[in-house]
């Protein structure tokens, strides 16, 4: 069919769906729908919903758009991140380590599946409202029906108890290892896997990510302080029943080699940092792949900066030796990696959004 008329020169401006934002359209006085087409003239207003902020100071004062003839919006329409590495209340700066009656927003848990159902194996973290970051070899020989993530819980058995009111547990719908990991045959290199979950992680203050250090404003340091969570064997070389949290000491490159058994050596790599402390705190058996946390400069937010990996054992054991120090993956080095994944599944849940608004009604 042809067009004749200054309308056909009009061409609408593209819907705005997304769960992170708070938007309204106006038209011609009226406030319509935003996930049409678009009529230019049409005003989007919009902010970002609870537990989201823009994902930079450029987009701090972006609150509206107009949608143009050319189809175009007048300015980039406001994109919003998650809210991560806060937490509510002050918290008090696992072997010899401490009790915690409170959960860190950010801290999951991983079960896998045993001939008596699901049991405790590793820490993880969360770091978007659908990827927790673990150790890779925390999944070896693992499918994803084989694994369930709990986020919010105290207890190191899956059952959700009365004070865990903010307790999920959630399927796995890939898990995503380094690509580079090669388990005992490479040395435990590139000891870290994301875990893409089945659903959306309804954020919270209860509930929330990490923050990921994107550009490396707070590199750690010789001597730098952090936190370890977890529920690994204790100094009873039981496993802990409940959450406990360590304060731990970033150890320089030379003295972890130099204190390490020669047949561990082989595992501090530039991908790796050590930490730890002498007097017997340390991470341990099923601590594995929780994170090493600290607070940012400003100390506003805390960070990601390793993955719990490697300790070595104690003689004729096969529990770890809380006198030595304890190796981590640095995060710092798979920024891109886990970017790229981060962005890819962003985008197909974005598609998602849109096509779920579209669904024919039957």
């Amino acid at each position: 069919m042809n067009c004749f008329g200054p309308d056909c020169d009009i061409i609408n401006c593209s819907p705005i769906i997304s769960n992170r934002l708070n938007v309204t359209c106006i038209y011609d006085n009226r406030i319509i729908s935003c996930n049409d087409n678009i009529k230019p003239g049409t005003i989007a207003k919009y902010s970002c919903n609870d537990q989201y902020e823009p994902v930079s100071s450029i987009h701090k004062f972006n609150k509206q758009a107009i949608c143009q003839k050319n189809g175009k919006w007048s300015s980039e329409i406001l994109k919003c991140t998650p809210k991560c590495g806060y937490l509510k209340n002050s918290v008090p700066l696992i072997v010899n380590g401490y009790e915690i009656d409170f959960i860190l927003p950010w801290h999951a848990t991983v079960f896998i599946k045993r001939k008596s159902g699901f049991e405790f194996a590793c820490g993880a973290t969360l770091i978007s409202e659908f990827v927790i970051v673990s150790a890779s070899h925390c999944f070896s020989g693992l499918n994803e029906s084989d694994v369930k993530i709990a986020i919010g819980k105290r207890y190191s058995n899956i059952t959700i108890h009365s004070d865990e009111p903010n307790a999920r547990i959630y399927n796995v719908l890939r898990i995503l290892r380094h690509p580079l990991y090669m388990d005992k045959i490479g040395n435990y290199g590139q000891d870290i896997a994301l875990v893409e979950l089945t659903e959306s992680v309804e954020l919270n203050e209860n509930i929330h990510p990490i923050c990921v250090d994107w550009q490396n404003d707070d590199i750690l340091t010789e001597n730098q302080m952090g936190i370890v969570v977890g529920m690994g064997i204790t100094e009873n070389e039981t496993f802990s029943d409940i959450t406990r949290m360590a304060k731990l000491q970033v150890i320089s490159t030379e003295n972890c080699i130099n204190s390490q058994p020669t047949d561990f050596r082989k595992y501090i790599t530039f991908t790796t940092f050590c930490a730890g402390l002498d007097n017997g705190t340390s991470v341990c058996n099923g601590d594995s792949g929780g994170a090493f946390q600290v607070l940012s400069r400003d100390l506003k937010t805390w960070k990601i900066q390793g993955i719990v990996s490697l300790s070595p054992r104690k003689k004729s054991t096969f529990y770890c030796d809380p006198f030595k120090y304890t190796i981590f993956t640095k995060i710092e080095v798979y920024l891109k990696w886990i970017k790229l994944i981060l962005d890819e599944i962003e985008e197909k849940t974005l598609e998602k959004e849109i096509l779920s608004k579209y669904e024919p009604i039957l």
